[in-house]
């Protein structure tokens, strides 16, 4: 008998040490994981790996809040790898340092437990550097908590860990709160990295579009910032993950779909968008109602449907600013569709909804989208690539057009188009004549609330940019970028019909009648 307790004894130490799980299920008693917590605890392993061998990883989890990243990743995964290396410093920053500081109370709670001494050994914690504050490991290494204000002189960090830093919507809807936070990480806490092995972690519930992890992986996409290993989780999925269906919760046995629906009918659209879906629509935004967004099937329509024109709008921007707008390429296809759309009347100003009609109606069909920052050499080639892939010969239509603006870069990029790429097909839009960015933008808007615009079904495999897009729309005006709204709306506007004059010309109308935009084209 006291053979087998010793060998199990033993397999018990063994799963503590090589899986941070096992751990954190024997640090938590009453832990109740599921399937994030799996794959979040996968994922710092993961990350322990790359952080060992040097290669400096990062690391964001985005989740909503109440749902166990703190306490895998801030509580127990820095005491399971000062168990594995007790010489790492690792550092924790939060909104506050009472905060912080709770976290590191808990962290060497666990380390303090005969079953953790008993597991790791070599890692003591060091008698006389106990303090929640700051405390040590005989070593060298130890856990040092501090507020995003508090002083970060003279510390340094092997693993650093960012859990929360803002307290609330408050705070992240003040662009001086998101600068200072900002701040403080570029020029105090990014700094203290360990040039060798060191690795961040960012734990948040994102609150707005530019709040730190914003500004972050945008400047890791443009290249100008270091790249980043994302895990989101939304609260009730919004596509097929593999290990959830549309729909699903992202916990069910802790929080089932019934108590999901109570919290979101209890929240406004934008608390429950940032906190719990993870897709932060800042104040004011939510211009466009996606959710009237019609879905089509993509590969089958390019086979089968023949499109009366195609449009390839480029909203071109060539700026190289992190902060600045992005290029923006999408394909929109046109064609008549038969169904029940909603009708719409002008009453006192505003449009109202009167009913649904069997009607034959133009509808407008996205095919391919793209964002990201070019210099202009980068922005003609890859106009020049577009105007070769799709042509009457690659695309079921009579007629294929880039429709690009004709004032500030795009004059430039139409002129090298035509001269040195040997393109004959641009379409040059005056902007000027249908009004302002937002007032366009409301004649796109309209197509998409009479049931108009369609997009290709979610398949983040295959065409993430789909989500991509459809999620900018939805924070426009207030989004960090609205290329996409620009190119959609300049498309559209184009496509509808609203302009008169030939392909090398600007347009001979007006800005096209408000009335009836949503039902006639």
């Amino acid at each position: 008998m006291t053979a087998a307790i010793d060998i199990l004894a033993q397999a018990n130490r063994v799963a503590r040490r090589e899986s941070l799980r096992e751990f954190v299920l024997d640090a938590t008693p009453g832990y109740d994981p599921g399937v994030i917590h799996d794959r979040i605890c996968t994922a710092l392993e993961n990350f322990r790996d790359a952080q060992k061998r040097g290669e400096c990883p990062r690391l964001a989890i985005f989740m909503p809040p109440r749902t166990g990243k703190s306490q895998i990743a801030t509580r127990c995964f820095p005491a399971w790898a000062l168990g594995d290396d007790p010489t790492l410093e690792i550092m924790v920053v939060s909104y506050s340092s009472d905060l912080a500081n709770s976290f590191s109370y808990d962290s060497r709670d666990i380390v303090r437990r005969d079953w953790y001494a008993d597991t790791f050994p070599d890692a003591v914690l060091e008698t006389d550097r106990k303090g929640i504050t700051r405390w040590r490991m005989t070593a060298g290494g130890g856990y040092n908590p501090i507020g995003i204000g508090g002083s970060i002189t003279g510390s340094g960090a092997d693993i650093l860990i960012l859990d929360d830093l803002f307290k609330s919507e408050q705070q992240a809807n003040s662009a001086a709160h998101r600068d200072m936070v900002h701040d403080r990480y570029r020029s105090s806490i990014y700094n203290r990295l360990s040039p060798e092995r060191g690795g961040i972690i960012m734990l948040m519930t994102r609150w707005h579009d530019d709040d730190l992890p914003g500004r972050l992986l945008a400047a890791g996409e443009s290249g100008e910032g270091d790249a980043w290993d994302v895990l989101t989780f939304a609260a009730v999925a919004t596509h097929d993950e593999g290990w959830r269906r549309k729909g699903e919760s992202l916990h069910p046995s802790r929080w089932p779909l019934e108590k999901l629906d109570q919290i979101k009918a209890n929240c406004t659209p934008s608390e429950w968008e940032s906190l719990y879906q993870q897709n932060p629509i800042p104040e004011g935004g939510g211009k466009f109602d996606t959710s009237k967004v019609r879905r089509f099937d993509l590969v089958r329509d390019l086979a089968d449907e023949h499109f009366d024109s195609v449009a390839i709008s480029i909203d071109s921007a060539f700026k190289k600013n992190a902060r600045s707008d992005r290029a923006a390429f999408q394909v929109w296809g046109t064609r008549l569709v038969s169904d029940r759309f909603p009708a719409y009347e002008m009453r006192g100003g505003d449009y109202i909804h009167v009913g649904d009609r069997d009607e034959t109606l133009a509808c407008f069909f996205l095919l391919d989208a793209w964002a990201g920052k070019l210099d202009f050499d980068g922005l003609c080639m890859k106009a020049a690539e577009s105007a070769r892939a799709w042509t009457p010969q690659t695309v079921r239509t009579d007629k294929v057009r880039l429709v690009i603006e004709d004032q500030a870069n795009g004059v430039a990029l139409i002129r090298d188009l035509e001269r040195q790429e040997g393109v004959t097909n641009v379409f040059r839009f005056s902007p000027q004549l249908h009004g302002g960015k937002e007032e366009r933008a409301n004649q796109a808007g309209l197509l998409v609330t009479a049931g108009r615009v369609f997009v290709p079904h979610d398949d983040d495999t295959r065409r993430p940019w789909v989500r991509f897009t459809v999620d900018e729309w939805r924070r426009f005006p207030s989004g960090k970028y609205d290329d996409a709204v620009d190119s959609m709306s300049q498309a559209l506007i184009y496509l509808s019909g609203s302009n008169r004059r030939s392909v090398t010309g600007g347009f001979s109308a007006g800005a096209p009648a408000r009335r009836g935009w949503a039902r006639h084209a």
